[in-house]
């Protein structure tokens, strides 16, 4: 009796590391960032009615501050996209886009706290479908000088 109770529990213990080890989690920072500066001062989402999530149209995402502070980003937002891959996620590149105003955007708690940009990530091959997990990456000006903040957002895009 005291050896299927043993036996039972090394393999309880045994598909519970299995189960661990295949997990995935969706909050694997891939950037450098702390965890207390990811969308939490700033949020990604992709609104369903302007995006059709295929490889070959643009993803469409708003970024909306949820901060009292004031965040800059670049031009660019500083975006960095990901595919998942066998091996993990590998940084892509965005396709060159024009964005205007040329200057910085500023999110702020008083004028302006959400953003629409288009997401045009260079993919070889429309004929697959891509897991991506975009970033966009700013600069939040507090009392105590100046915080990296980031916002994230996984999309599956189809052909």
């Amino acid at each position: 009796m005291r050896m299927k109770i043993l036996f039972s529990m090394a393999c309880w213990i045994l598909v519970c590391l299995f189960l661990v080890s295949c997990s995935n989690p969706q909050n694997d920072t891939l950037i450098d960032i702390q965890d207390d500066y990811l969308n939490q001062q700033v949020i990604l989402r992709a609104p369903t009615f302007f995006n059709t999530f295929k490889t070959a149209n643009p993803i469409v995402l708003d970024l909306i501050s949820n901060s009292s502070n004031d965040i800059v980003f670049p031009n660019d937002y500083n975006l960095r996209i990901f595919k998942r891959t066998n091996e993990g996620w590998i940084e892509i590149k965005e396709i060159p886009t024009v964005r205007l105003p040329k200057g910085d955007i500023v999110l702020s708690p008083t004028t302006k706290a959400v953003e629409h940009l288009d997401v045009i990530p260079n993919l070889i091959d429309y004929s697959q479908s891509y897991q991506l997990r975009i970033y966009a990456i700013g600069d939040m000006k507090t009392n105590e000088g100046i915080k990296k903040v980031a916002a994230s957002f996984d999309v599956t895009l189809s052909p």
